[in-house]
């Protein structure tokens, strides 16, 4: 299911929401990662601080993107 925030985030390695989830590119190939949140507020907050703004801060981020580091 499309939702705003798919349009709206800019991390390379986000892949989507659910309910209380945001799904993440995984730190293994082929894989995702999902962060399970108890309510959607909380969500709410991670998603407008790192995927759709400040991902380079997101300590998801750093672990995944160690995975193209050459």
């Amino acid at each position: 299911m499309y939702s705003y925030f798919d349009s709206k985030a800019t991390c390379p390695f986000y892949r989507g929401i659910d309910p209380l989830r945001i799904k993440c590119e995984g730190c293994f190939k082929e894989t995702l990662t999902a962060l399970i949140f108890k309510n959607n507020e909380d969500r709410k907050t991670v998603l407008e601080k790192h995927c759709c703004n400040d991902y380079e801060h997101c300590p998801l981020y750093s672990v995944v993107s160690r995975k193209y580091e050459t």
